[in-house]
């Protein structure tokens, strides 16, 4: 093999350019299972080190968001199905337009051949530490939405969320799956689970253009504003989900 690759140096680098590309996606897949912030810190950290990179780490923390608009429709249809269907429609658009953009961009070839040895390490979602805490947010977010409730009303809890979002999403959507059952109805929850989408989503472009730069940053920047206006879009122009 090694013989091989001497006759045809083209041919191997070829073969490390695919493999990496597929690593990259499978990598943004998987990670986003555990945190999509995370995996977007992760991609910006390699645009850094690896500037030419740009566009298929941008796409793998795309796929990486794509999971997560899944992933949070899940714990809503789980917890509270009468709130998933009021946001189906606007999360599976939002999937859709991450995945699309980022199965492009991973297929863009590697031009730093160092980069193809760069070793991708996965975030086991079953950890113990993330497990704990993720109990830990979900219980100051259950706590403080029923205080601001309480004290603040419909406005409190859409303060609370926003802020929330800028931490953890997944919290925040299983805190109003359980709140709009009894607390503060199906309507009200679902639009503090989108400004806490929209919270989290500005913290991920922040992360990615300020850690990796234009070149990663700035394309991560255009796929989340895409999918954030696919999502209102359709938000605005389907009211079996929204009304």
């Amino acid at each position: 093999e090694i013989k091989e690759c001497e006759w045809s140096s083209d041919v191997c680098s070829s073969d490390l350019v695919i493999g990496y590309q597929k690593g990259l996606a499978v990598a943004g897949l998987a990670e986003g299972l555990a945190s999509s912030t995370a995996t977007t810190a992760a991609m910006a950290r390699l645009a850094i080190k690896y500037p030419l990179q740009g566009k298929s780490l941008a796409g793998a923390a795309a796929l990486a968001n794509a999971v997560m608009a899944f992933r949070v429709l899940i714990i809503l249809a789980v917890v509270n199905l009468a709130l998933a269907l009021k946001l189906i429609a606007p999360l599976i658009v939002i999937g859709i337009v991450y995945g699309a953009c980022g199965m492009l961009l991973t297929r863009y070839a590697v031009r730093d051949a160092h980069a193809t040895g760069e070793s991708l390490i996965f975030e086991n979602p079953l950890d113990i530490a993330a497990i704990l805490k993720f109990g830990a947010v979900l219980s100051v977010v259950m706590i403080v939405s029923k205080l601001a409730t309480n004290l603040a009303g419909n406005a409190g809890v859409l303060v609370v969320a926003f802020l929330s979002g800028l931490v953890d999403l997944d919290a925040i959507a299983l805190a109003m799956g359980r709140s709009g059952q009894e607390q503060i109805g199906v309507g009200i929850a679902a639009t503090a689970v989108l400004l806490a989408l929209v919270a989290n989503t500005i913290v991920k472009m922040i992360i990615g253009w300020g850690m990796g730069g234009r070149e990663m940053g700035g394309r991560f920047a255009v796929i989340s504003l895409c999918a954030l206006v696919a999502g209102a879009v359709v938000l605005w122009t389907a009211p079996r989900f929204v009304g």
